[in-house]
C-alpha cells in the first residue's frame, strides 16, 4: 500500500508591493511504496483580488509555487503499480500583510460663496494598495465628502479601507476652513422720539434698524447715542452697528428727531412753566416772565 503524508497547513505573507507570495516552499509530501507508483498534484487557488478560482496540476512533488493573496488547497494523489492509491491535502493561506497608504491634502482654506455662510469645497484623497481595491475604498468617518457644502470652520477626517485585502491603515486627517468674508448689510431707518415729562428720551437699536441682513446670521445690533435730553431737540445723527456670528460688523447712520411737545417746560430751559399742561396759547407765564 502507498504511504502518503502531506505537509501541515501553511500560512504565508505577500511579498512587499505585491498581492502574491512568490516561491512558497514546504509543499512537498513524504511518500513511499514497495512498488512503482505515480505521484501527481493539483493546486486549487481562490484569489481574493480577482475572486475567480483556478487550478494548477502536475506530476511529482511541487517544490515551490507563486500563490496570490487568498486561499489555496494542495492535493496529492499517489497510485502504485498494483492499483492501490492514497491522497492527502494541505490548506494554504496567503495573507496580505501590507496596509494601504493614504495621503490627505494639506490644510484647505477658502472663503464663503457669495451670499452663503459657507462654500462648496472639492478635494482629492490619494491612496495606493498592493492588492486591487474594491468599490468605494475610502470611508468618510468624520466631516463631509468632497463637493459638499461646508459651513464656516468645518473640517473632514477620512479613512481608507481596503475591502479586498482587509488591511486598514491609520486614518488621515485634514482641516477645511471656510472663512466668512461678508460683513452684515446694515440698513437704517429714521425715527422720531418725544422727550418725557422729565425731558429725557431713549431708543433701542430696533427703532432705527431697517431690517439689516447677514449671510451667516446677526449676533447683535447696537445704536449710539441712544439717550437724549432737551439739548438734543431736533434732528440727531445716530449710528447703528450690526455684528454677525463670525465677528464681522458694519454700520449705517439714521436721523432721530427729538420732539418736546408735551413738556411742562416746553421751551426746555430747565424751568417749568406755570400752567404747563394747558394748551400753548394759554401759557402766559414762565416763572414770572411774559410771552
Amino acid at each position: 500500500m502507498p504511504t502518503l503524508v502531506c505537509p501541515s497547513n501553511i500560512v504565508a505573507e505577500n511579498d512587499p508591493g505585491s498581492c502574491t507570495a512568490y516561491g512558497v516552499t514546504g509543499l512537498s509530501p513524504t511518500f513511499s511504496d514497495n512498488c512503482s507508483f505515480d505521484l501527481s498534484y493539483e493546486l486549487e487557488i481562490m484569489p481574493q483580488e480577482i475572486g475567480i478560482p483556478y487550478a494548477i496540476s502536475g506530476n511529482g512533488p511541487l517544490g515551490a509555487a507563486d500563490i496570490p493573496v487568498g486561499a489555496a488547497t494542495l492535493t496529492y494523489t499517489m497510485i502504485d503499480a498494483g492499483g492501490n492509491s492514497a491522497n492527502c491535502s494541505t490548506a494554504i493561506e496567503v495573507v496580505d500583510a501590507e496596509a494601504p497608504s493614504i495621503a490627505c491634502p494639506a490644510l484647505i482654506a477658502t472663503v464663503n460663496d457669495p451670499g452663503q455662510c459657507g462654500a462648496v469645497v472639492s478635494f482629492n484623497i490619494e491612496y495606493f494598495d498592493n492588492c486591487l481595491l474594491g468599490p468605494n475604498p475610502l470611508q468618510l468617518i468624520e466631516g463631509q465628502a468632497s463637493g459638499a457644502f461646508l459651513r464656516s470652520g468645518r473640517g473632514g477626517k477620512h479613512l481608507h479601507r481596503d475591502r479586498y485585502c482587509r488591511q486598514i491603515p491609520p486614518p488621515c486627517t485634514f482641516t477645511v476652513t471656510v472663512q466668512d468674508t461678508e460683513a452684515p448689510d446694515a440698513v437704517c431707518q429714521d425715527y422720531t422720539v418725544q422727550l418725557d415729562f422729565n425731558g429725557d428720551a431713549s431708543i433701542v437699536a430696533d427703532d432705527v434698524d431697517g431690517v439689516s441682513l447677514d449671510n451667516c446670521g446677526i449676533q447683535s445690533i447696537g445704536v449710539s447715542p441712544n439717550t437724549f435730553t432737551c439739548a438734543n431737540i431736533g434732528p440727531n445723527t445716530v449710528t447703528l452697528t450690526v455684528t454677525d456670528n463670525n465677528g464681522l460688523s458694519s454700520s449705517c447712520n439714521a436721523n432721530v428727531m427729538v420732539s418736546f411737545d408735551e413738556l411742562p417746560d416746553d421751551d426746555c430751559d430747565g424751568v417749568a412753566n406755570i400752567f404747563g399742561h394747558l394748551p400753548r396759547r394759554r401759557r402766559l407765564v414762565d416763572n414770572g416772565g411774559t410771552r
